[in-house]
């Protein structure tokens, strides 16, 4: 079986740098000694964001994120330019990653190894049920959705004024039958292939379990990653030792007043890159010229008194709708950089007004709750369309009588561009209609 890689790069202008992995003249079908040795190049210990004893609530989430990312980038060396790979390569190169990245894991913090075995397997062993059971009912109900798709136009031509197609009563009632018929025959093989792996959805469904057990399974992990924190310090005889609370990275404000005397590449590679969560070594991170424009005006709105409490209020207005959707943020979101970005990039066109997109709102993004709501938009946007790819059911989540729902359909339906995302200001419209349509629960 050859499988061809077709993975749309999901960045925009202001991440394009990420996607920019140099590859190598590899053979065409490498050995396992080769890949094992490109895993072994794309993952040192350093370019892992392992921190279990400041954030041990984020560490199992970097865990599946680095598994992610270097899986990716060692896709992406062993097999450059497009090229094809077998599935025992892809499944090969997957399990090393996984192997290795644990392994490096297990060092940081001894037994994690084991309480991944206990907690991740247990639910992704179920996990992969319910994607199994839904990859089955799709293909299964194929045929039926077609065949209902044609009885139901003909169901509508024949009531449509003038009946075309010259249907008696009985035959237009036989037609209506036939069609709830195929829903009731599909909905019972839905049923039968979920009892086969295991599900029951006469309660809940599909996605509402996967979500559910998404949630579990991150609670379980972090709650043993504490306690083999706790067993650690304990090991180590410190006296004291402080409750673990789980929280979100604290800016530090002290960090931004070297900003000022920062080198303009500099500014780029620790603010502008992602490097926060992505953690590159230097030489690998591209700078590109349109990063340049906007870091002064970076320098500047650091020197606000007001930066640092800007800078999270955009975050807990972001964070707060992807709990709401029950969503994890990708590693992009993760970072900083989308929100020193977007505030450098508004606090230069509101100085630079000549040069703005007449289409966007120009304010002052230091004190302008409009324009910090753009940025928090505009991100949502991206994570929302991104994730719509790979999960349909986010709409399922939303308010479907609120004016707002078909809107962000539409949008989620539009082309992408090049870059495998729409543009900024179709992200920023999909970020705001779908905080819209969240609210609307609450009214």
């Amino acid at each position: 079986m050859e499988i061809k890689e077709n993975k749309p790069d999901k960045l925009d202008e202001k991440n394009t740098e990420i996607s920019d992995f140099q590859t190598e003249d590899y053979d065409s079908s490498p050995k396992e000694s080769r890949l094992k040795e490109i895993v072994l190049r794309v993952i040192p210990d350093g370019n892992l964001k392992i921190d279990a004893n400041k954030h041990p609530e984020l560490f199992a989430k970097n865990f599946e994120q680095d598994i992610f990312m270097s899986f990716d980038m060692a896709l992406n060396k062993a097999f450059p330019n497009g090229r094809s790979y077998t599935e025992e390569e892809y499944n090969f190169l997957k399990e090393e990653t996984k192997r290795q990245i644990i392994r490096i894991y297990d060092d940081k913090l001894p037994g994690f190894a084991d309480e991944y075995a206990k907690v991740y397997i247990f639910f992704d062993t179920q996990l992969d049920n319910i994607k199994n059971a839904e990859k089955e009912i799709e293909e299964d109900s194929a045929k039926d959705n077609e065949l209902v798709e044609k009885k139901r136009l003909l169901h509508y031509e024949a009531v449509s004024e003038g009946n075309p197609k010259e249907l008696t009563s009985e035959e237009i009632r036989a037609l209506h039958d036939e069609i709830h018929e195929l829903y009731n025959k599909m909905e019972v093989n839905k049923v039968d292939i979920c009892k086969k792996y295991g599900i029951d959805i006469s309660n809940e469904s599909l996605w509402k379990q996967r979500v559910r057990l998404v949630n579990e399974r991150n609670n379980a992990a972090s709650k043993a990653v504490n306690e083999l924190n706790t067993l650690k310090v304990s090991k180590n005889k410190k006296e004291e030792t402080e409750p673990i609370v789980e929280a979100e990275p604290i800016i530090e404000k002290d960090q931004f007043k070297k900003v000022g005397d920062m080198e303009e590449e500099e500014v780029i590679k620790q603010y502008f890159s992602y490097n926060d969560t992505l953690n590159r070594p230097e030489e690998e991170i591209t700078i590109y010229p349109y990063q340049k424009k906007y870091v002064e005006s970076f320098k500047e709105i650091t020197r606000k008194e007001n930066f640092v409490s800007t800078v999270d209020k955009i975050r807990d207005e972001y964070e707060n709708v992807m709990q709401k959707l029950s969503l994890d943020s990708s590693i992009f979101g993760m970072s900083q950089s989308w929100i020193y970005w977007d505030l450098a990039k508004q606090d230069y066109f509101f100085n630079n007004q000549q040069e703005a997109d007449s289409k966007y709102d120009i304010g002052n993004p230091s004190v302008e709750e409009n324009i910090q709501n753009q940025i928090v938009n505009r991100h949502i946007g991206w994570e929302i369309f991104g994730n719509f790819k790979e999960d349909t059911s986010i709409v399922d989540r939303l308010n479907k009588s609120d004016d707002s729902f078909n809107r962000i359909v539409e949008l989620l339906d539009k082309t992408p561009k090049e870059n495998q995302t729409l543009s900024s200001y179709d992200l920023g419209e999909l970020g705001k209609y779908i905080r819209k349509n969240l609210v609307s629960f609450d009214r």
